[in-house]
């Protein structure tokens, strides 16, 4: 003893925190000093176990992962009860095009059924999958999608609807590739952010800016934009940012890369002033003019943005009613899609609208904290991710339905009718579900 004493300094102490806590039990003993000044304390008061600043202590179980099983319940039923509200929503916005079209007014109401019964089975799947099949899944996916697009682009199984060709169709249903290249995307960027992470120690420097945004970004960008796609492109370049500020990109290097956004947003729209911006359809320029205009109320490109400011003004607070749309009948040219919400707007009203905002939020801050809780960085990456994925697009949606981004064809999340875009993120909400009952939620 005598001997410890000479060669082993007294060790100084500190009281633990929290995850240290956690690794030696709830209910730690307290170290015995070697001190003589130490005093005992008193019986009854709880007492934590002290840790050595040097040196090392005896082997103690890992702890467990924090879990929040609100957010897991609360992540289920606003994801279900978004999707659900869509097959209404659907009908009333549909019927006078159904009955224009399709003979009757329950056409689009049955397949958005389908829809939604396919998708909801895949998101219950995609939950109940290993985490290693997770990474396993993005690459898939990823290549699934690069493949999709060129044979979109140059192979007979091309589908050009309403003059741009963005479907792919094998079988009755097309099926729009670039949907799943969000998901893609968002799981091929989050396993290699977190493995830079892991070899280098930190996400510094621009080499995982440059190799994620060069090699796996930029190619599907590409190909999205000879379809032309211009929004699709737009929010995979915003999972690239999303996926690298989680990442922990220092705040003055990602400055920098906002920075360099800004100048490149800035040639395109002087390029699109006078027309020359490459890979951009000369419509789409001319909606950027006709956006950036004085007069934009008297332009023609704003028809579709005028005409949704105008039914979401007549629906007021309490809206008229379902059903009483006046202008799903023929003003708006896709009320069942992209100006879905001001046919709720004119029929639900302003309170209608705040709902699916609110119900939005909700759902994004679940997501959000499902990432804090995560036990890796992939998974973190992957729950973050799909957050902002989900901002981004509603964000989108309803800045151009109030006018104040241009017209795009961007759908509203869960609830425009369509099953690509249902069918990829229900299935993102499957793998959030999944990182969620990996956190020691129960199996339900």
């Amino acid at each position: 003893m005598q001997h410890l004493r000479k060669t082993n300094p007294e060790p100084q102490t500190r009281r633990p925190r929290r995850w240290e806590q956690r690794m030696h039990g709830a209910a730690p003993q307290q170290a015995r000093s070697m001190s003589k000044r130490a005093q005992p304390q008193p019986a009854e008061q709880p007492q934590l176990r002290a840790v050595p600043l040097h040196g090392s202590f005896d082997p103690a179980p890992e702890p467990e992962p924090a879990t929040c099983p609100p957010c897991h319940w609360g992540l289920l039923v606003t994801t279900l009860l978004l999707t659900g509200l869509s097959i209404p929503l659907v009908y009333s916005a549909s019927t006078a095009l159904s009955l224009q079209n399709h003979n009757g007014s329950t056409f689009f109401l049955m397949r958005q059924i389908f829809y939604v019964i396919l998708s909801v089975a895949v998101m219950i799947g995609v939950s109940r999958l290993p985490r290693r099949s997770v990474i396993t899944l993005g690459w898939i996916l990823y290549g699934l999608t690069v493949v999709g697009l060129i044979a979109i682009k140059w192979s007979p199984l091309g589908v050009t609807m309403g003059g741009v060709e963005r479907w792919l169709k094998i079988g009755p249903v097309p099926f729009q590739v670039s949907e799943l290249g969000k998901i893609a995307l968002l799981l091929v960027l989050a396993h290699f952010w977190s493995l830079s992470a892991t070899t280098s120690g930190h996400n510094r420097g621009w080499k995982p800016w440059l190799l994620s945004g060069g090699i796996l970004t930029l190619p599907l960008i590409l190909l999205v934009l000879l379809q032309p796609h211009l929004s699709a492109a737009a929010v995979l370049f915003c999972i690239l940012l999303i996926v690298g500020f989680f990442a922990g990109t220092p705040l003055r290097q990602f400055g920098r890369v906002m920075g360099a956004i800004a100048l490149l947003g800035s040639i395109v729209i002087t390029l699109s002033l006078f027309g020359k911006m490459p890979l951009i359809k000369p419509y789409q320029q001319e909606r950027i003019v006709h956006f950036l205009s004085p007069n934009k109320e008297k332009e023609g490109a704003n028809y579709q943005t005028l005409q949704g400011l105008r039914a979401i003004s007549r629906g007021g607070l309490l809206g008229v009613g379902p059903g009483n749309s006046v202008y799903k009948q023929g003003y708006l040219p896709a009320p069942h899609t992209d100006f879905i919400l001001a046919v709720t707007g004119e029929e639900w009203g302003l309170l209608g609208m705040m709902t699916l905002l609110a119900l939005y939020g909700c759902l994004i801050f679940f997501c959000l904290q499902v990432g804090h809780n995560a036990g890796n960085m992939f998974e973190m990456l992957v729950a973050t991710g799909m957050a902002g994925l989900l901002f981004v697009q509603v964000f989108c949606n309803m800045g151009v339905v109030l006018g104040i981004l241009p017209v795009t064809g961007m759908l509203l999340p869960f609830i425009s009718y369509g099953g690509s875009g249902l069918l990829c993120l229900l299935m993102g909400m499957g793998l959030v579900l999944g990182i969620s009952r990996h956190q020691g939620i129960s199996d339900a």
